[in-house]
C-alpha cells in the first residue's frame, strides 16, 4: 500500500520535530568536542532527509490545488526563512550585546541559553504545524480534493486524471533525474568540499 501525502507529511513533520527536540537537550547535555560533531552532522544530515520528504509531499498536495495554491505554499516558506533569520540575528545581537555590558560575562552558557531557545521555539513551531496539519486534513475541501486522489494511489486506479502506474512514475523520475545529473553533482560537490573543509573538532 502506497503511502498518502498526508501521512508523509505528518512523518516527516514528527521526524523534524524529534530531531530538533534532541538538538534543543543536546545544549545541556555535557559531550567531547568529537562525538558533539558527529552527533550534529548525523543530525544533519537525518533532517535533510525529513525536510526533503517533507517538501515532496507538500508540494505533492498543493498541486492539487492548483497554481494559487502553490504561489501561496512558496510565499509562506519564504516567510519562514525570513522569520528563522530574524530570530537567529535578535538572537546573536542579544548574545553579544550582553557580553559588552556585563564584565564576568559567561559566554559559552549565554551561547547555550541561546541555542536552547532557538531550537525550543523551531520545536515548538513543527509541533504547531503538525496541530494545523490535523485540523487542515479535516476540512471539506480537503476531503473533496485530496482524498479521492489518495485512495485511487492506493488501489492504483488509473481513471482519474493525474494518477500514473508505478513503473510509469518511476520512468519519470529516472528521466528528471538524468535531466538534473549536472546540477545535482554540484551540489554533492558543495557538501563534499564544505565537509572536507571544516576544521577537526578534536
Amino acid at each position: 500500500m502506497k503511502s498518502s501525502p498526508s501521512r508523509r507529511t505528518q512523518i516527516s513533520a514528527a521526524s523534524l520535530a524529534f530531531l530538533t527536540l534532541c538538538l534543543t537537550f543536546s545544549t545541556s547535555i555535557p559531550s567531547s568536542a568529537s562525538s558533539f560533531f558527529a552527533f550534529v552532522l548525523l543530525n544533519a544530515v537525518a533532517q535533510a532527509c525529513a525536510g526533503s520528504y517533507l517538501q515532496t509531499a507538500t508540494v505533492a498536495t498543493g498541486s492539487l490545488f492548483g497554481s494559487v495554491a502553490m504561489q501561496a505554499m512558496m510565499a509562506g516558506q519564504a516567510f519562514v526563512g525570513v522569520v528563522v533569520s530574524t530570530v537567529q540575528l535578535l538572537s546573536t545581537m542579544a548574545s553579544v550585546r550582553a557580553a559588552s555590558i556585563y564584565v564576568d560575562y559567561d559566554a559559552k552558557s549565554a551561547e547555550a541559553r541561546a541555542a536552547a531557545l532557538f531550537f525550543g521555539l523551531s520545536t515548538l513551531f513543527l509541533i504547531c504545524t503538525l496541530g494545523i496539519h490535523t485540523w487542515l486534513v479535516r476540512l471539506p475541501e480537503y476531503r473533496d480534493v485530496v482524498v479521492p486522489i489518495e485512495q485511487a494511489k492506493k488501489t492504483d486506479d488509473a481513471s482519474l486524471p493525474g494518477i500514473v502506474s508505478a513503473p510509469e512514475e518511476k520512468g519519470r523520475i529516472l528521466r528528471v533525474a538524468k535531466l538534473n545529473i549536472e546540477y545535482e553533482f554540484a551540489v554533492a560537490y558543495v557538501f563534499i568540499v564544505t565537509l572536507v573543509s571544516c576544521p577537526n573538532p578534536v
